[in-house]
């Protein structure tokens, strides 16, 4: 059974493997090369967690995927007070998708 991460990142990938190797360690994990479908800087949580949802499903309808994950890092504004900056700021944010 294989598991196809929707990315040839490593920096993606590895944590994805390390993940199923505790769990599940008779699972292959690879990368496959899938759009996210979003922009290459998400802005915000709905962007961010739409591509991550966008490579799972793309990397699972791949031949010999048993199940796809999908992680997209994005940016999203806050408003935080972090002195001496503006209240608002950059926060980065991350999403897991494994459908």
């Amino acid at each position: 059974m294989t598991v196809l991460v929707g990315s040839l990142n490593p920096g993606k990938v590895q944590p994805v493997r390390d993940v199923f190797a505790v769990l599940f360690p008779e699972l292959e994990v690879s990368g496959a090369a899938v759009p996210s479908g979003v922009r290459d800087q998400p802005v915000g949580v709905g962007e961010t967690r739409q591509g991550a949802v966008n490579r799972a499903r793309r990397a699972a309808r791949l031949p010999g995927a048993t199940w796809g994950v999908g992680l997209e890092g994005g940016v999203r504004v806050e408003r935080v007070r972090i002195p001496p900056s503006d209240p608002s700021c950059w926060i980065t944010s991350s999403w897991l998708e494994a459908p």
